[in-house]
């Protein structure tokens, strides 16, 4: 829509400029203004299209693009997964009766759609700095090898 009124404000705006000139010019020079207004209508012809963002009728008649639903998908999967696991390592450590506040997991989905969890990062109560040594060998066994941070209440 906005192509169109941009064609017609620009079509009107060039006709009236030629049509005030060729009254004001002598007949001795009608020639080389016809040829300045031909010449000033296709610059305005073509800078009215060129401006046009024609997205919306690419979108119409495309292809849609299958790479970003793929890490679209990813990105549910890699959420879903990220809160399962920290429910997964809340529960766990509860069972072994550490206070937990808060258990964030970060996971990465490589090229060949492989997960990987790469961190944890814990919020434990002020009163198990002691058991820190504990909370990381848990995790190692349960889990595997990640980067773990640990924070307390309080600090």
């Amino acid at each position: 829509m906005r192509f169109i009124l941009g064609l017609t404000l620009t079509v009107c705006t060039v006709s009236v400029i030629s049509t005030a000139l060729m009254m004001l010019t002598p007949d001795r020079f009608r020639r080389e203004i016809k040829a300045v207004i031909s010449l000033i209508t296709a610059v305005a012809l073509c800078s009215a299209i060129l401006k046009t963002d024609f997205s919306g009728l690419a979108e119409k008649f495309s292809l849609p693009d299958f790479d970003s639903e793929a890490v679209s998908n990813d990105r549910l999967i890699q959420g879903e997964l990220e809160s399962r696991i920290s429910e997964y390592l809340q529960s766990l450590l509860e069972e072994e009766g550490i206070d937990v506040k808060k258990v964030s997991v970060g996971t990465t989905i490589d090229g060949n759609r492989r997960i990987s969890i790469t961190k944890a990062s814990l919020r434990l109560g002020s009163e198990e700095k002691p058991r820190e040594e504990q909370v990381r060998s848990l995790i190692s066994q349960k889990i595997g090898q990640i980067d773990v941070e640990i924070y307390y209440e309080g600090s």
